[in-house]
């Protein structure tokens, strides 16, 4: 359960962080603060996931022992 509700956060920050790094305007200091912000906040989750839940569903691993 509180896997499931960590997940939900990172994900609604990183889609936040998207958001806002797609719309920002570039004219001017505040524009480029955001922008740059939010590159960093979508890493930031990026390594929180992998930290957290990158083991999990990462692609089809035989099983050695049915061999």
């Amino acid at each position: 359960m509180a896997r499931r509700v960590v997940r939900k956060i990172i994900q609604i920050v990183a889609t936040g962080a998207g958001v806002s790094l797609v719309l920002t305007p570039l004219s001017r200091a505040f524009g480029m603060i955001l922008f740059v912000s939010s590159i960093i906040v979508l890493l930031v989750c990026l390594f929180l996931w992998l930290l957290l839940f990158g083991s999990e569903h990462t692609g089809y691993w035989p099983d050695d022992t049915k061999l």
